[in-house]
């Protein structure tokens, strides 16, 4: 019965965005301004990294109209990490996620949004490098996963192109590496970039 339920729910959900709104498709990209905070142990004296980020999205309509509400799942690539001293050396460390945000969005009929939403990550790869020009591969010192989330706005225009900027507040502690200390480490990111929504000029408002 439960389970019926459930089905009728999504279906009935489906349909309700399927008719009163609408849903486009989107590429993005941009740079990253990324960080590690270890939350005051002050293990490590972390710097931040600049990198770049690149995905798709699906931008749900919650109505018809230029402004209101919609839900915005995101499928990116993202550089991230940070550059921390130890024992008198600098070393960087380089993390890749495929991230998945989920936002809520609330656009302005000027074309302003406010968003925000939950980001579920998947570590793809973790590098060190720094003294004596090592490359290692750390991704035994990080856990696979990571959870954050996002705050940020958006400007689109009428044509489907926009700029949008966007804070992850790490919440879930990515070190899995016992030394030294047993320090929780956070991800934290800024992102600034471009975005495009295929189809959305020809919208009538």
């Amino acid at each position: 019965m439960k389970k019926t339920l459930l089905i009728t729910l999504v279906a009935l959900s489906c349909y309700s965005v399927r008719a009163q709104g609408r849903v486009e498709f989107g590429l993005k990209g941009g740079i990253n301004i990324a960080n590690l905070s270890d939350a005051g142990q002050q293990v490590y004296d972390y710097s931040p990294r600049a990198s770049l980020n690149g995905g798709a999205l699906l931008n749900i309509k919650f109505s018809n109209g230029f402004s209101g509400f919609s839900l915005q799942p995101e499928a990116v690539f993202s550089g991230q990490g940070g550059i921390y001293g130890f024992n008198g050396h600098n070393y960087t460390t380089h993390l890749t996620y495929l991230n998945f945000p989920i936002l809520l969005q609330y656009q302005f009929r000027d074309g302003f949004r406010l968003e925000t939403g939950p980001q579920f990550g998947v570590l793809l790869s973790a590098r060190e490098t720094g003294y004596g020009d090592n490359n290692n591969n750390v991704s035994s010192d990080y856990k696979s996963t990571d959870f954050s989330w996002a705050f940020g706005g958006a400007f689109m225009s009428r044509r489907g192109l926009g700029i949008d900027a966007r804070f992850n507040v790490g919440i879930y502690d990515i070190n899995n590496d016992p030394a030294p200390n047993n320090a929780n480490i956070n991800n934290g990111v800024f992102q600034v970039g471009l975005f495009y929504q295929f189809g959305h000029w020809y919208s009538r408002y």
